[in-house]
């Protein structure tokens, strides 16, 4: 095989030969890609994108595949941010896990309140646990890279 058929399947496996017309091709594209990480310098809690790989806003319809769920931002590789499909979580949980053994009581009363009251944000926590927010941070950082809670 030579340099040019190399790059050839290279760029097509990435999507930059043939970009996306539709949803189903696009989904294609991005599970190859997975797990798709957000623009460097972007908005928090902004969708991922597959630049130049699809012929429409794929933006837009990132944004309404996290509305409903379908794609889960979660932490991956050292604490990187991405996002991966909702089907496909406990695989990429299984190779990216970095669990964690021994939690101290702060670790531990957090993951109570969010195993007993469900889903809450940041505020919400540091009122029901009275803690600073830097600690709640660090603990859901923690809490997010072994895979116990993710964010949708």
């Amino acid at each position: 095989m030579d340099k040019g058929s190399v790059i050839n399947l290279r760029m097509n496996r990435l999507g930059y030969t043939e970009p996306a017309i539709d949803g189903k091709s696009y989904e294609a594209v991005f599970r190859r890609l997975q797990p798709v990480p957000t623009d460097y310098f972007c908005e928090p809690g902004s969708p991922p994108n597959l630049r130049d790989r699809a012929l429409f806003d794929d933006l837009s319809y990132n944004r309404e595949l996290r509305r409903n769920q379908r794609i889960i931002k979660a932490r991956f590789q050292g604490g990187t941010i991405a996002y991966v499909f909702d089907d496909e979580l406990e695989l990429y949980a299984a190779a990216f896990a970095k669990p964690f053994f021994r939690p101290d009581d702060a670790e531990t009363g957090l993951y109570h309140v969010l195993d007993r009251l469900g889903p809450m944000d940041k505020r919400q926590i540091m009122e029901e646990l009275d803690m600073k927010g830097p600690e709640v941070t660090k603990i859901l950082r923690k809490f997010q890279m072994a895979f116990k809670v993710y964010e949708i």
